[in-house]
């Protein structure tokens, strides 16, 4: 699960002149939030959204320190996004928002893992705050190295739900975020250009995790016996 093992050389498969975002087919853009109260998040543009971020992103970088960073978080996105989506194809009708089909799970009487919705969705939302976190972290604050742009994302959004033996596993593999300068052209070559896709992208996807943010705090952490640590 952690990749260890011989470093294999990154893989460069932006096209010229593109950049990461460039080859996403479903942005967070894509994901309307429906209005108040209960800001209803449609399922399946929710779920493309998430796997395009993944998959991409997988399949562009998996060999950045072969894997050992970044693979065990998208291994757990891809995971989490598996479980949401087995859960919706079993009742797409109810389950076409979000917070319908994670409420309606909640009825039926399921418990620990079997409540694939639930245990999903809370961990993906997590998941994804910290990535989009770092993301922003890195365009900003270019002076710093990315293994301390991710340290303080994680610190600030997953790190916050993780216990003791998740975050040490976290914080070593942290500290083995490659070089900016190896990382970055590996997202596109126009650093610029890839700032000003990057942080739009970004936002995009915070609207919809802000909007989820409650819901999962006050409807599910409760639920299934998770609270912050710190």
């Amino acid at each position: 699960m952690f990749g260890f093992g011989k470093k294999s050389p990154p893989k460069l498969v932006v096209p010229e002149g593109k950049t990461f975002f460039d080859t996403l087919n479903h942005t967070f853009d894509d994901v309307p939030v429906g209005a108040a109260p209960d800001h209803k998040i449609p399922t399946e543009k929710f779920l493309a959204a998430s796997e395009d971020y993944v998959t991409m992103f997988t399949n562009h970088f998996q060999d950045v320190n072969n894997g050992v960073v970044f693979g065990r978080v998208l291994d757990d996105m891809t995971a989490n996004i598996q479980k949401i989506r087995t859960a919706y194809l079993a009742n797409p009708i109810e389950g076409e928002f979000l917070q319908d089909l994670v409420l309606k799970e909640q009825t039926m009487g399921l418990t620990g893992e079997d409540e694939k919705a639930n245990t999903g969705l809370f961990w993906l939302v997590r998941a994804l705050e910290f990535s989009v976190q770092a993301v922003i972290n890195a365009m900003n604050e270019p002076d710093k190295t990315l293994s301390n742009n991710f340290q303080t994302a994680y610190a600030a959004t997953l790190g916050k739900w993780h216990d003791a033996k998740a975050s040490f596993a976290y914080g070593l593999l942290l500290k083995g975020v490659p070089y900016r300068k190896d990382f970055i052209p590996l997202l596109g070559a126009d650093e610029a250009k890839l700032k000003s896709q990057a942080l739009p992208y970004a936002s995009s996807m915070q609207k919809v995790l802000d909007t989820l943010d409650p819901f999962v705090v006050n409807k599910i952490a409760a639920h299934i016996g998770k609270s912050k640590n710190k």
